[in-house]
């Protein structure tokens, strides 16, 4: 019976061996290890549930890391986006105004702007639809044209039908 029984003995520990390394360097940050047990018994269950939820943290750190990087592209899009507001108010010998800028995400399809041309101020309210990106991005192509506009109509007066026929 000892010849049995030894051989099951030195599966089970060998089992045992290979998962309790396996958590090691799991523990270390090392996720690249593929432990497998000979047998079909309990240790080999275990094995083979350890390797499950090992290949899941896996697949969570690949998600975080997604989502590091679109939180990431998302505070560059807001950062672009605030660079398009005016800096200051505007003060005249008539009137004044100003703005504040605060999208209810990272970034939308809002934008408010004004440009000079000669004694006359252009104020500019762009409210695209839907939020988000997309809608930034829209918003940024008017602001993009708005600003080409301004340049082409330097000192000239260009009335607002004007601009959004050419827009």
């Amino acid at each position: 019976m000892t010849q049995i029984k030894t051989p099951i003995l030195l599966y089970f520990y060998r089992n045992v061996q290979t998962l309790f390394l396996a958590t090691a360097q799991v523990a270390e940050g090392n996720f690249d290890v593929h432990p497998i047990a000979l047998g079909n018994d309990d240790i080999g269950a275990l094995t083979d549930s350890f390797v499950d939820m090992k290949d899941k943290i896996i697949g969570f750190m690949e998600e975080m890391k997604e989502k590091a990087r679109l939180e990431s592209e998302l505070k560059v899009a807001h950062l672009v986006q605030h660079s398009f507001f005016p800096k200051h108010a505007v003060i005249k010998e008539n009137y004044s105004f100003d703005g504040h800028y605060m999208p209810a995400s990272e970034c939308s399809g809002d934008w408010w702007g004004f440009f000079e041309q000669g004694s006359k101020t252009t104020i500019i309210v762009c409210d695209a639809t839907g939020h988000g990106v997309p809608a930034a991005l829209i918003t940024a192509a008017a602001h993009s044209c708005i600003s080409t506009l301004k340049i082409e109509s330097e000192n000239q007066y260009v009335s607002p039908k004007s601009v959004l026929e050419r827009l």
